[in-house]
């Protein structure tokens, strides 16, 4: 078991998350040992029920494990498979000093996350994310949430796991198509930190994603984790710094929502929202005009060779996004936009912009 670093997600009233990362973890119990449960349900992603799964449940083997498989896709995160959870826990006798194990990518961490947070009012969870997406992002900071017709997820509770385990041997069989998804949100972390800017420049100058050795990836996960849980440690529930972390979100939230969560995956609308809030802060005035340009490059840099981010998404029209970002859970009157000034220095706008600056940053996803 190789632990590539140990950190403490602590928060102000004294809870705290415990995030490991290395090579090996998800499936050695001395990964799970500060969580004392006699009784386990493993919220699995179907697709990896007989490995990654089978491994967790190996290592939970002082504990009554129970397994329920859910599909790995946004559709998934409904109330429905949240019943069927809850009704899962009752039916394994799941009390209030037991937990909930998510293994899979940020979809079953989201909605594991919520089950475990609304059963008993609230049971121990932990997630072991699969994808580099969720190792990087939705795995850490303890939102959870399912979706709604009108949004993406308008419902869910804040969360925070016991216990976090990015094991980069998961990652080994991920599709290109996924490392380029998880990417998008470490480019997204990157322009809110310029040391995480620098790192992930000085990885990619001689060579590509597929070429990085899984310590490099390792490494750069625990820098992404380091980003966030400093925003989250200060800001839980949003109030103020964690907003930050919405960079390119409004735009990304409301593609996914207009093409109907189907053909498009989160980080590759993440990969078109930053661009578009790029757009957009040069649109007002305060981003840096050559910010766009800087963005759009380390997206492709870091993308799989084999699977590219996308950097506009034509296959919808103006009048369905907004729409869709008018339902965004995150407006408080009037669209809130997060914006880039320059790498390292981003913001959130209070002040209404005027729409037809919103559509020239649309435009650059219709191009």
């Amino acid at each position: 078991m190789t632990t590539i670093a140990r950190h403490r997600l602590e928060l102000a009233d004294g809870r705290s998350s415990d995030i490991l990362i290395g090579a090996g973890l998800a499936g050695q119990a001395a990964s799970y040992e500060s969580l004392d449960a006699r009784r386990v349900l493993m919220v699995c992603d179907e697709e990896l029920v007989a490995s990654h799964g089978q491994l967790v449940r190996q290592a939970l083997a002082g504990a009554v494990v129970e397994t329920v498989a859910v599909a790995g896709r946004e559709a998934s995160k409904n109330w429905p498979e949240v019943i069927r959870l809850c009704d899962a826990m009752a039916a394994a006798g799941l009390e209030r000093a037991d937990a909930l194990v998510a293994v899979g990518g940020g979809v079953i961490t989201d909605l594991a996350g919520f089950a475990a947070g609304i059963y008993q009012r609230g049971i121990a969870c932990v997630y072991v994310p699969t994808t580099l997406l969720a190792q990087v992002d939705a795995s850490i900071g303890g939102k959870t949430g399912i979706n709604l017709a009108a949004g993406k997820n308008l419902i869910g509770v804040f969360r925070q796991p016991q216990i976090v385990i990015a094991d980069s041997q998961t990652l080994a069989s991920l599709p290109p198509r996924h490392w380029s998804a998880g990417m998008a949100e470490v480019v997204k972390h990157a322009v809110l930190d310029e040391k995480l800017w620098q790192l992930l420049g000085s990885m990619l100058a001689d060579t590509n994603l597929a070429q990085l050795s899984p310590e490099q990836i390792a490494t750069l996960v625990a820098a992404n984790v380091k980003c966030k849980a400093a925003i989250v440690a200060a800001d839980e529930r949003e109030r103020g710094r964690r907003a930050l972390l919405n960079l390119g979100h409004t735009f990304a939230h409301a593609l996914e929502a207009a093409l109907g969560y189907e053909g498009i995956s989160h980080g590759e609308a993440v990969a078109c929202g930053l661009l578009a809030a790029c757009r957009l802060a040069a649109a007002v005035g305060v981003g840096e005009a050559e910010l766009f340009d800087q963005v759009a490059g380390r997206l492709a840099a870091a993308s799989h060779p084999d699977h590219p981010l996308p950097q506009r998404w034509p296959d919808h029209d103006r009048e369905r996004l907004h729409q869709a970002m008018a339902s965004d859970k995150k407006r408080a009157g009037h669209l809130r936009f997060v914006l880039p000034r320059q790498i390292g220095d981003v913001f959130v706008s209070e002040d209404a912009i005027a729409r037809e600056m919103v559509d020239a940053a649309i435009d650059v996803l219709l191009m």
